[in-house]
């Protein structure tokens, strides 16, 4: 699942990243979403999707390669992968480091260096502005 979604960003394919990310209505400070996922339906969630996509086209923002860096056990069931990836931003290559695991079945990417990667993740109730540590 990672790898198919890492490889479809690379390829642009955003429709096929978008099938296999856990979709959530983000709160801030709480993890509560995480249990609740989003109140979208599929084809909302899907549009709202390809406008954070193509945002990030208008931002020349694209995933270049990633590489599974470790996989970190928390207990005899839950892990997660630590990925490291190259994106290029404005012509620039940036090398940022982020986590993502199995939930409920689907990719949950975890936010960790990257300030664009909610622009492709699966928050559903987000701005679509440019992230101020990209600025």
């Amino acid at each position: 699942m990672i790898n198919h979604y890492y490889q479809s960003l690379i390829n642009g394919k955003y429709e096929d990243a978008f099938d296999v990310l856990y979709l959530y209505d983000y709160q801030e400070n709480t993890n509560e979403h995480l249990s609740t996922g989003t109140a979208l339906t599929e084809a909302e969630a899907k549009d709202f999707y390809m406008k954070k996509t193509a945002f990030l086209k208008e931002q020349n923002y694209a995933i270049k390669d990633y590489e599974i860096s470790e996989v970190e056990y928390a207990d005899g069931h839950t892990f997660w992968h630590h990925i490291s990836i190259t994106a290029e931003v404005n012509g620039k290559r940036e090398e940022y480091h982020e986590i993502a695991q199995i939930w409920k079945g689907k990719l949950l990417v975890g936010e960790r260096e990257d300030p664009y990667v909610r622009f492709r993740d699966g928050k559903m109730n987000i701005t679509l502005q440019t992230p101020s540590k990209a600025r």
